[in-house]
C-alpha cells in the first residue's frame, strides 16, 4: 500500500495513525510545507517501509533510530 497526501490532507504533525498501517511500502509527504513537529519512533514499526519522503516541510528534531530497524 502507497499513501501520500493523495490519502489524506497533510497538514500539521505526521498523523500517528501511519504506525498501525504495517503494509506501508511508500510515505510519500514531501512539498506541502504544511508538516511540522518531529518523526514519530514508532515509524520503525513499519518493516516493509522502503521510501520515507518528507522533505519541504517544518519537520524538526532528529531522524528516529528506530528507521534504522526498517529494512
Amino acid at each position: 500500500m502507497d499513501c501520500g497526501t493523495r490519502c489524506f490532507v497533510a497538514t500539521g504533525t505526521i498523523p500517528s495513525e501511519l504506525a498501525i498501517l504495517t503494509n506501508l511500502r511508500i510515505i510519500f509527504l514531501s512539498n506541502t510545507y504544511h508538516l511540522s513537529g518531529t518523526i514519530m519512533t514508532e515509524i520503525g514499526a513499519l518493516t516493509d517501509l522502503v521510501i520515507l519522503a518528507l522533505y519541504n516541510n517544518k519537520i524538526i528534531g532528529s531522524i528516529p533510530s528506530q528507521l534504522g530497524e526498517v529494512r
